[in-house]
C-alpha cells in the first residue's frame, strides 16, 4: 500500500490504527466550566506535602474550584476588622497558628468546598455581567490572584509587604438582589439561588464583615417567589379526573383518521 492510499485508509470512516485508538481512549482533563465568566475561572488542589491548599491548572487531576477572596487569604490573608482580635495581630504565636488553621483542611468545615464554589460562581457573574467601574467588581480585578502557578516564598514575601493589613468587602445589597433577578430571570430554581446567597453572607462573616443581607429582606422576597411558583407550577400540572377525564377520552376517540 503506498503512502496516499495509507492516508486515505487511515481517514476513511470507521477506520482505526493504533494511533486512532490511543488518542480515543484518552480521558477527558475535565468538564469545561459552566456559568459566568469562564475565563476568570480559578483552581486550586490540596497538597499532601504542604499540607495546603494551592494553585493548580485547569486539567490539574483532583482539582477543586477557587475563589479569589479564598485564594488571596490563604496566600496573603485579610485582615479581620474586629478591635477585639487586634492585640492578637501584634502577636506572633497567635498570628502563626491563624495562617496554620487558615490553611488546614482538618479545621474546615466540611460545606467550606461547597461555599468556596459558589463564591467563585458569584465572582465571576460580577466580573462578567457588571461594569468595570462598579466597587466591588474593581476590588476583585484588583486582588492579585490570577494565574495557576503556585507562588515561591519570595514572591508571597513581596506580595504581603504590599497586600498585608487589607480588609475583605462586601458587596452591596443592591448588588446581591441584581444577581438573584438574573438567575431569576434564567429561570433558575429559587432554592439554589438563596443557597449561592447563604454562601456570599457566610463568606462576609468568614472574614469579618457584616452581610448586607442581614436585615433579611432578600431572603424574604426570594422565599415569596419561590411559594408563588410552586403555586403556578401546581395549578398548571392539576388534573381532575372527575371533569378533565372526559374530555380527554372525548378527544382520543374523536380524532380522524384510522383506528
Amino acid at each position: 500500500m503506498g503512502r496516499r492510499a495509507r492516508e486515505q485508509h487511515c481517514t476513511s470512516p470507521g477506520a482505526t490504527t493504533g494511533n486512532s485508538r490511543k488518542h480515543a481512549k484518552r480521558p477527558r482533563a475535565g468538564k469545561k466550566a459552566g456559568g459566568y465568566g469562564e475565563e476568570f475561572m480559578l483552581y486550586c488542589i490540596y497538597d499532601e506535602k504542604t499540607k495546603k491548599y494551592e494553585r493548580c491548572g485547569p486539567t490539574t487531576k483532583g482539582r477543586e474550584q477557587d475563589s479569589r477572596v479564598h485564594r488571596f487569604d490563604r496566600e496573603i490573608g485579610f485582615e479581620t476588622p474586629a478591635a477585639a482580635v487586634a492585640s492578637d495581630c501584634q502577636d506572633p504565636v497567635i498570628k502563626a497558628a491563624r495562617d496554620a488553621q487558615r490553611n488546614d483542611v482538618t479545621s474546615v468545615i466540611d460545606s467550606h468546598s461547597d461555599r468556596r464554589t459558589k463564591q467563585g460562581f458569584w465572582e465571576r457573574y460580577v466580573l462578567e455581567r457588571h461594569a468595570v467601574g462598579q466597587p466591588h467588581h474593581k476590588w476583585l480585578m484588583d486582588l492579585p490572584v490570577g494565574g495557576h502557578k503556585p507562588r515561591t516564598k519570595r514572591q508571597v514575601k513581596d506580595l504581603k509587604e504590599k497586600w498585608g493589613g487589607m480588609h475583605y468587602e462586601a458587596p452591596s445589597e443592591g448588588l446581591v438582589l441584581a444577581y438573584a433577578q438574573a438567575q431569576m430571570a434564567r429561570q433558575l430554581k429559587v432554592g439554589p439561588i438563596i443557597t449561592t446567597i447563604a454562601c456570599i453572607s457566610a463568606t462576609c462573616t468568614e472574614f469579618g464583615q457584616p452581610t448586607p443581607m442581614a436585615d433579611g429582606r432578600l431572603y424574604a422576597q426570594l422565599k415569596r417567589m419561590k411559594a408563588k411558583r410552586k403555586n403556578n407550577n401546581d395549578e398548571s400540572s392539576s388534573f381532575d379526573v372527575a371533569s378533565d377525564g372526559p374530555r380527554l377520552w372525548a378527544a382520543c376517540w374523536n380524532q380522524t383518521g384510522e383506528r
